[in-house]
């Protein structure tokens, strides 16, 4: 799952570096629902591309490491029966397409830009991820299971560091 990670972690911190700032434009091009943006300015082209190319680079990495018998042994994916970008590519765009429905509904109940709404933003992503990567690889129940608890209390304590790094605008 880091793939995953890596990627939703990713734009803000590509945001705060001033990373591609001429792709710091609205996915949904400041279009909108009945008045409500449609995602908001948060979710940006730059967000969706960096985010992207870390998820990818991160799989690449975990390819090579696999070779290691440590990491061979810890893996739950074959990485020598899998193409690492085409499986890298699906976890970034899967994580960042979770991440901005979960926009879209928090918008849809009227949510202000970078408020929590609880599981919504915890557990979005990661689902995202799981549906766009299981072309390629989908873990058992009891994996998926696993992955959704820790990532819910993962994705709050990353999200507290990052507030305190001043990564993020709000703790989570």
């Amino acid at each position: 799952m880091l793939p995953c990670y890596f990627a939703n972690m990713a734009p803000p911190i590509a945001k705060r570096l001033g990373i591609l700032k001429f792709l710091d434009k609205p996915v949904d091009f400041n279009f909108k629902i009945k008045n409500q943006p449609i995602l908001g300015k948060h979710k940006t082209l730059r967000g969706f591309i960096v985010g992207i190319i870390v998820a990818i680079c991160v799989c690449i990495f975990q390819k090579y490491l696999f070779r290691f018998d440590f990491f061979f042994k810890i893996s739950l994916l074959n990485y020598d029966k899998v193409n690492a970008f085409l499986f890298g590519l699906l976890m970034g765009f899967g994580s960042l397409f979770g991440d901005s429905v979960g926009s879209f509904i928090k918008r849809r109940f009227k949510k202000p830009e970078g408020r929590s709404f609880i599981f919504l933003d915890q557990l979005c992503f990661v689902m995202g991820a799981l549906l766009f990567s299981s072309f390629i690889y989908l873990p058992n129940t009891e994996h998926i299971i696993f992955i959704l608890v820790v990532t819910f209390f993962l994705h709050i304590l990353v999200n507290h560091i990052g507030y305190w790094l001043k990564i993020q605008e709000n703790k989570w």
